[in-house]
């Protein structure tokens, strides 16, 4: 799973829209929209902002991905 999968699985959980998402974490809505079907690179800081939007802790994000085999873990293409 990629990161952006994970952010929109958190976001969906969360029952935001990408526009709330985007407001709450001051950043646009179409780069909200590439991050989450993976065409756009983040940065930990960029990561961090969306995680704090959505009231979740970076060690909670990464979490479920622990749970895994790191055959499942894609951060890049």
């Amino acid at each position: 799973m990629k990161i952006g999968e994970l952010v929109r699985e958190y976001r969906l959980s969360k029952k935001l829209t990408q526009q709330e998402l985007a407001e709450k974490s001051d950043l646009s809505l179409p780069f909200i929209n590439l991050i989450e079907n993976n065409r756009r690179n983040l940065s930990v800081d960029t990561l961090l902002k969306i995680l704090s939007a959505m009231d979740i802790d970076p060690s909670d994000f990464f979490r479920p991905l622990s749970e895994t085999s790191d055959d499942n873990l894609q951060l890049f293409d």
